[in-house]
């Protein structure tokens, strides 16, 4: 026999549940949920769906909800937020997903590889500003990477890129950014990224020159098209160096001189032996006549 307590119990236990189905199904496209946009991009909510997260507060799993609504999730772009502490994304399927984006969003590495685990169809990853410092394999599991195409890591204070960092999507790489760290080399993580086609290195202002041993590992990049690099000291002596012979012979690519300031923004592949050692001579000959200038002015006091 049912009591009346557990009649009561039941109904608010079905109520719940009916009101929570309720409020999936009535999404509509341009709808706001725990400060997450749903955009669609077709005229349909249960077709494909971008998520637009903005300020999402620490100690908050408010993501987890959204994606047990079963959307066709297939971008997911997070901003200015603050997602240290967030948790429990062993049991999620994100199995659509093909960008997910991170920007200024303080994401916490285990979180971050634990959703990593759950999109093996993802194409892009950005994480932007997201303040690194280290990229280590770990970062990105086993079981992820081999659809990835395109992976963004500017301007998260990089400073050190594990060898092996890269290795679960060498084959599939198209399009790596590492603008604006703190590099100061090639990183040889990329040695042997046969299908890369972009790099940029842009903004790394301490790689000032390139190495014989980053040339080899440029030269594994079989369909290399483009490298950004904008920070290089474009000395004399560098015209002499396999790098310059590299870049000459690959065309196209976008290497720019920082300095001597005659070359700034200069590209290294339409630059001389005379352009390059002739500016070095202007430059010298110019410091040697501040040096004089101030030798005399000391002596005439």
């Amino acid at each position: 026999m049912w009591n009346s307590k557990r009649l009561v119990f039941l109904s608010v236990v079905v109520s719940v549940t009916v009101i929570r189905f309720y409020n999936a199904e009535t999404l509509q496209c341009d709808n706001s949920i725990h400060n997450c946009k749903i955009v669609c991009l077709s005229d349909n909510i249960e077709n494909d769906i971008k998520l637009e997260c903005s300020l999402l507060p620490r100690f908050n799993n408010s993501l987890l909800e959204i994606f047990n609504y079963n959307l066709k999730l297939v971008e997911l772009q997070i901003r200015n937020s603050d997602l240290r502490e967030i948790k429990h994304f062993a049991n999620v399927q994100l199995e659509d997903l093909r960008s997910m984006s991170f920007f200024a969003s303080n994401i916490d590495q285990e979180a971050l590889s634990a959703i990593l685990m759950s999109t093996p169809n993802l194409k892009h990853l950005i994480l932007e500003e997201e303040n690194l410092q280290q990229v280590k394999s770990a970062n990105f599991p086993e079981a992820f990477g081999e659809t990835l195409e395109t992976l963004v890591l500017n301007n998260d204070n990089i400073n050190e890129i594990e060898i092996s960092a890269f290795e679960a999507f060498k084959g599939s790489l198209k399009t790596l950014e590492l603008r604006g760290n703190k590099l100061v080399n090639i990183p040889e993580a990329i040695y042997g990224s046969k299908v890369l086609e972009l790099l940029d290195l842009n903004n790394n202002n301490k790689i000032k020159s390139v190495s014989n041993k980053d040339v080899n590992t440029l030269k594994t990049l079989d369909n290399l098209k483009t490298l950004r690099m904008n920070d290089l000291e474009c000395e004399c002596e560098i015209e002499k160096g396999s790098f310059f012979q590299w870049v000459v012979q690959k065309k196209s690519l976008e290497v720019e001189c920082a300095s001597p300031k005659k070359l700034k923004f200069k590209k290294l592949d339409q630059l001389t032996k005379k352009d390059l050692c002739d500016s070095a001579a202007s430059a010298n000959a110019m410091a040697s006549l501040v040096v004089s200038v101030l030798i005399t002015v000391k002596l005439l006091n």
